[in-house]
């Protein structure tokens, strides 16, 4: 996957940071750093997953059942408060995963219903430490429950073993490891259930917000050389661009081109393959296009070659993320 370092919302991580400090916890705050050179409001990835580790180390066999405790609404901010107030399960699942990127860069996330259930599932331009993936899943189930009375059948984990010292039995369900996304599952009639929490004029403030910060957040994303290198090939995705057209079409040169592009940490073929990415999973998860039709229309010669960048992306092949259709006997899910 591309390694340009993705960030997440500073909030996050403070109320990380604060929780250690209330139980004197010796735990580095990024935040604090005078060096630092990321946005006010946001916070790279590998810093955040820092802080997450040094509590785990301070704190060892207790992370998950401290979590409901430090990963609350309020340091979600107004994603938090509009899962919080929505109408029904479904309804705030779906609106933690539209609005998922305000949390974190880099990420897709989405919500289905089939025979299998309800699940809500995340993927990662970067992939999450385990420590932090267990955090997330295990804090998702802790709100739904308080919200609705609905309890996870299922909890997956795309790495694959258990990471060390986390205590998994405390989901109450079945744990799956070597997943093809980090996903939080629930019965098929979860997504129908209401929340005790539901505030529909007050969700309704806090969606107009949500929108606000989301098409901020893709406002400052594109800002830089990369997005617009990621614009360009997306454009013309079925011609398999080189640097140096690329390069002709932003009136540069192919050596200033890759500076800047370093500059930023990133290299073409880092955008290449998120711009791919970024197409090619939900074709293959959302879709019923054919692995020849989705590797056209990426850039790649062939399926073999779609394979192979889904493995180096996920692990696992593309059918992996494909969710299983239902026989005709079955009718729809």
């Amino acid at each position: 996957m591309p390694t340009d370092d993705p960030t997440v919302a500073a909030s996050l991580t403070r109320a990380v940071v604060d929780w250690a400090a209330a139980r004197g916890l010796s735990v580095a705050d990024p935040l604090a750093d005078p060096r630092r050179g990321w946005e006010p409001d946001r916070v790279p990835q590998r810093a955040h997953e820092g802080v997450w580790r040094a509590v785990h180390e301070a704190a060892p066999d207790r992370l998950l059942a401290v979590t409901p405790s430090i990963v609350r609404p309020r340091a979600m901010g107004v994603v938090g408060g509009l899962a919080m107030t929505s109408g029904t399960v479904g309804e705030s699942l779906a609106r933690l995963a539209r609005y998922a990127p305000i949390l974190k860069d880099g990420v897709q996330a989405r919500v289905r219903v089939d025979e299998g259930g309800l699940a809500y599932e995340l993927w990662s331009a970067r992939p999450i430490a385990p420590v932090v993936a267990g955090a997330t899943l295990y804090s998702l189930r802790h709100l739904v429950e308080a919200w609705a009375d609905v309890h996870p059948s299922a909890a997956w984990f795309p790495h694959p073993n258990p990471a060390p010292g986390l205590s998994y039995e405390l989901f109450g369900c079945d744990t799956r490891f070597g997943q093809p996304a980090l996903a939080l599952r629930f019965p098929r009639e979860a997504a129908e259930a209401p929340l005790h929490t539901a505030q529909p004029e007050v969700a309704s403030l806090l969606e107009a917000l949500a929108r606000a910060q989301l098409l901020e957040r893709e406002r400052r994303h594109d800002a830089g050389v990369a997005s617009r290198v990621a614009a360009v090939i997306r454009e013309d995705l079925t011609a398999d661009l080189r640097l140096r057209e690329v390069a002709r079409r932003l009136h540069v040169s192919e050596r200033t081109l890759q500076r800047r592009l370093a500059d930023e940490g990133a290299s073409f073929r880092d955008v290449l393959d998120r711009v791919r990415w970024s197409v090619a999973a939900p074709l293959v998860a959302a879709t019923s296009a054919s692995l020849d039709e989705i590797a056209e229309r990426v850039g790649y010669a062939d399926t073999k070659a779609l394979r192979r960048a889904f493995r180096r992306w996920t692990g696992a092949p593309p059918s992996h993320l494909r969710a299983p259709r239902p026989r005709e006997d079955q009718g729809t899910a």
